[in-house]
């Protein structure tokens, strides 16, 4: 049992006694670069890039497919908005009692 017991000991010291190991740093990795994202697509664009890549990302399938996904989207929203009140005022005018046709015009 005492056996036992010196051999656990002397293995917490040699846990204890083991220099630290420090992180290994990559020589080779590149450093992190400031990037933003698209408002329109969500893709992560480098700050700061050259004004070609910009303007390739502007003009991808990506970005032009999230574009007029938003543009059919924002459209649907306007005649929703719109419909909504045009029935807000209908109610309004059955409300008050007033004649609809002076509006329909």
């Amino acid at each position: 049992m005492n056996a036992i017991i010196k051999s656990i000991h002397y293995a917490i010291s040699l846990l204890f006694s083991c220099p630290q190991q420090q992180p290994v740093v990559d020589p080779y990795a590149e450093p992190l670069k400031a990037m933003e994202v698209c408002n329109v697509c969500g893709a992560l664009l480098v700050v700061g890039d050259a004004q070609q890549r910009v303007d390739e990302h502007i003009m991808g399938k990506q970005h032009s497919g999230y574009a007029r996904i938003r543009a059919y989207v924002d459209g649907k929203r306007q005649v929703h908005f719109y419909m909504l009140s045009c029935v807000q005022m209908v109610v309004y005018c059955h409300f008050l009692k007033i004649k609809i046709s002076y509006y329909l015009v």
